[in-house]
């Protein structure tokens, strides 16, 4: 476990010093508060050329999509625990509640919502 915690502080810290070569490297400013923001793309392929940029792009959509999957997945079969329906049920509902929460609420309100939600599963952790 410490081992995969080392490589994440590690992968994080290689990332900032990217970021931080590119913006002196494109000589970016500090102005009316916003620094310009730079793509995990365009640190691949600054990096490791145009087939880096869109390997780190193909990758990053995979993992979206498969967590997006994940989550859909266990919240049908969490839900049926608590709600006696098919999980496929459960999981369409949970996804269309949050689909209107993200089109409807924006991201600020789903941004509330995410942290609400991970403080009770934290919280559930006896």
């Amino acid at each position: 476990m410490t081992m995969c915690w080392a490589f994440l502080l590690i992968e994080a810290l290689v990332l900032v010093e990217i970021n931080v070569g590119l913006l002196k490297k494109n000589k970016v400013k500090f102005e009316d508060g916003e620094l310009e923001i730079i793509s995990i793309r365009t640190m691949a392929e600054e990096t490791l050329g145009e087939w880096g940029g869109a390997l780190a792009t193909i990758t990053y959509v995979f993992l979206g999509y498969t967590s997006m999957i994940a989550y859909i997945s266990k919240s049908g079969e969490i839900l049926c625990h608590l709600i006696n329906l098919p999980e496929s049920v459960l999981g369409f509902f949970f996804t269309s509640l949050f689909t209107i929460l993200i089109s409807v609420g924006g991201t600020k309100a789903t941004d509330q919502v995410n942290q609400w939600l991970t403080a009770l599963m934290i919280g559930s952790y006896d």
